[in-house]
């Protein structure tokens, strides 16, 4: 499973490209939504793992035009003001928000539930 991750923070991206690696995904990263709209024309990820808040285009512009790209790309977004941007993410249909920072427990039961249901 390829998985997109799209975080300005260097460290924290580099951590969690590591974690995700370290459970078996195959992770891309970019700093960028620019840069992960290029990648998501490039490539077929299974999910795509945005910060909401990003330099230039924000995390919410990223995901109206990710949708419309691949309608059916499972999208989860991470927030240290997650809770500012929930009904939104809820009304665009999101498949799961995080807290930054990321219980990396709960993200993983959220990335395995997502990916057992595209089986189904």
């Amino acid at each position: 499973m390829k998985v997109l991750i799209t975080e300005d923070e260097e460290t924290y991206r580099e951590w969690l490209e590591l974690k995700l690696s370290n459970h078996g995904l195959s992770v891309f990263s970019s700093e960028t939504a620019e840069e992960s709209l290029t990648l998501l024309d490039q490539n077929n990820f299974s999910l795509l793992l945005t910060d909401m808040q990003l330099p230039q285009m924000q995390g919410l512009e990223l995901i109206k035009i990710a949708k419309k790209k691949q309608p059916q790309l499972p999208i989860m977004a991470m927030s240290s003001i997650i809770e500012r941007y929930s009904v939104e993410l809820d009304n665009m249909g999101v498949d799961a928000y995080f807290e930054k920072p990321v219980d990396i427990e709960r993200l993983f039961a959220q990335i395995e539930q997502i990916f057992s249901q595209s089986f189904l």
